[in-house]
């Protein structure tokens, strides 16, 4: 194969190589291929671009990643920067040459460094690995996990912008960096806080500076060059920790390169959240039409302090405009009966139904004990047997769960001692009707019943003496159970084991009160903490929780609401008024 090449060259690039860092072996290592491939017609192309949402925005920070058709291991990767351009460097040959990467993973030093703001780190896996990128204190304690996922081999980067995993700024100093690939790490120190050596300190990865950033993320590429067959390549669009706005993951196929080029992408928002009213008031409770997203129904709370009543509002343009249907009351929780949208329910304080559609409302409550410091709290509709309800109370240290099989307008007690603390949350599996879940308020237990209601055992989550504010079954596999309480618990064998899956979420007090999945399986929740909180969405890339919420709206959410609409894929909040993100379906 090198019977061309002058073998004198040859020796001395290699003395030269086995005088250098295994990071700058690397860097000879493909200069000798790309010498070689010289001969078989190697051509490098520059691609840049940029990537916008639908309304033209710039995607800052986001991931775009090039990956050859033909042989999805060879995948070159670079990050937009602020103004959402990306430059990136492409290597084709017309003979294919397989070539492997260096055997060890490679870990760049951070650019800039020092820095003040935003932070580049670039490096490299040799072969799919798990990796994690973590940011360290001089004590050694982690700050912030960049990265914890599943890689192919290729050349990644990732921008730091000084935050920790609660999204505070961090302290001025000196930090280590490490990333471990499956069970090789490699670790380098920064400095956070300080200017460089020219004095400038930089605040943002921005267009004036991107040349600069862009030729370091192209010294990676030229490292990791690997020699591809010209043709097709797909291009994934991805979050990474700092992309704004968050935006919905895209691949773009069959991507023809054959020349230098400008090749601009445009992907949508990952949630575009639009007002839709009642800003004077507290929405705690929400429901809309399953067949007329038009149709919109929103239950508020009273501040008695203020002299502000609940009510119950309803719209039949979206959003647009409110009717008043009731005053009075403080709404937990409003349903719609899956098989007639016409019969509704509502949780003022006790329960109210309306057999057409909200024009007149009669209180359902015989047989349920209520009094002046006990309501029902929680209520679930059997989606098989629509006559058949289940209605939680709670009060002071008491409470108890009662049963309908006509609708709502007679209820039965339950026998079981275990539930006389209070119901705080309901859930039945959507599949075996006769198992329902339902979690207390003042012990936090989580409670279990395979026969529709008439014996209760305890299920494996722990006792925290906290209550159970919400519980989600999974449609698709209903053996997998989410609860949340102080964080948010999992399991995926119908309760016998749980596994806390708070990552990402803040790590002050804070408690998760509504648990909500989409038609295509994307998991949400609203977090509440002190007088703060924030809609998550749950991450499997990741493994963890990516804050996708209202950021101009810092109030307690804990008296707020979450759901889901399939079709469109729609996620209505409710909290200082009523919002609705649209989702990519």
């Amino acid at each position: 194969m090198f019977c061309d090449q002058d073998p004198c060259k040859i020796q001395l690039i290699g003395d030269c190589i086995s005088r250098r860092s295994s990071w700058e072996k690397s860097y000879y290592f493909f200069l000798v291929i790309l010498l070689v491939l010289k001969s078989l017609s190697a051509q490098t192309f520059d691609i840049q671009g940029i990537i916008t949402t639908k309304d033209l925005t710039p995607v800052r920070y986001v991931s775009v990643n090039f990956i050859n058709q033909n042989d999805t291991t060879q995948r070159f990767s670079t990050i937009t920067d602020t103004a959402g351009h990306f430059q990136i460097q492409l290597t084709t040959a017309i003979g294919h040459l397989d070539f492997n990467l260096p055997s060890t993973i490679e870990l760049a030093q951070n650019y800039p460094n020092p820095f003040s703001g935003n932070t580049l780190i670039r490096y490299q896996i040799a072969k799919s690995a798990d990796v994690s990128l973590k940011i360290y204190n001089l004590l050694g304690k982690e700050v912030r996990e960049l990265k914890d996922a599943r890689h192919i081999a290729g050349a990644y980067g990732l921008i730091w912008d000084g935050r920790d995993n609660n999204g505070k700024m961090v302290a001025t100093g000196i930090y280590f960096y490490q990333l471990r690939a499956d069970n090789e790490i490699k670790v380098k120190k920064m400095v956070y806080g300080f200017s460089g050596a020219n004095g400038y300190i930089m605040n943002n990865l921005n267009p004036m500076n991107f040349a600069t950033i862009s030729n370091h993320q192209n010294k990676l590429k030229k490292e990791n060059k690997i020699s591809v067959t010209t043709g097709a390549f797909t291009v994934q669009v991805e979050n990474t920790d700092s992309t704004k706005p968050r935006i919905v993951p895209e691949k773009f196929p069959d991507i023809v390169i054959h020349q230098d080029t400008t090749i601009n992408f445009q992907v949508q928002k990952a949630e575009q959240w639009h007002f839709l009213g009642l800003g004077d008031e507290t929405v705690t409770a929400i429901a809309v039409d399953p067949i007329d997203p038009k149709i919109i129904y929103a239950g508020t709370a009273s501040d008695f302090s203020a002299g502000i009543n609940g009510k119950l509002f309803k719209s039949t343009d979206g959003g647009v405009t409110w009717d008043t249907l009731l005053v009075g009351g403080s709404y937990k929780s409003i349903l719609i009966d899956p098989s007639n949208p016409n019969i509704i329910y509502a949780m003022p304080f006790s329960i109210i139904k309306s057999e057409d559609a909200g024009k007149t409302w009669r209180p359902i409550v015989d047989g349920i004990k209520l009094d002046w410091e006990t309501r029902v709290q929680s209520l679930a509709i059997n989606p098989k047997n629509p006559r058949v309800l289940y209605a939680g109370t709670a009060g002071f240290y008491t409470g108890n769960l009662y049963k309908s099989t006509d609708g709502g307008w007679n209820w039965n007690k339950t026998q079981s001692d275990s539930l006389l603390a209070g119901v705080t949350s309901i859930a039945i599996d959507p599949v075996d009707t006769n198992i329902v879940y339902a979690g207390t308020a003042w012990r936090g237990i989580l409670w279990k019943s395979t026969d529709a209601g008439k014996k209760w055992f305890r299920t494996g989550l722990r006792e925290t003496g906290l209550p159970i504010h919400d519980i989600l079954i999974n449609p698709d596999q209903p053996s997998t159970v989410y609860a949340g309480l102080r964080g948010i618990f999992k399991t995926e064998d119908g309760g016998i084991s749980w596994e806390n899956i708070s990552y990402g979420l803040p790590k002050a007090i804070f408690d998760v009160v509504k648990i909500q999945q989409s038609n295509f399986s994307r998991l949400f929740l609203v977090a509440t903490f002190e007088d703060d909180g924030g809609i998550y969405e749950y991450s499997a890339e990741q493994n963890r929780w990516i804050r996708i919420g209202i950021d101009a709206l810092h109030v307690s959410y804990y008296y707020s609401d979450l759901k889901s609409y399939a079709n469109p894929d729609r996620l209505y909040f409710g909290c200082k008024g009523i919002y609705v993100g649209y989702l990519k379906y």
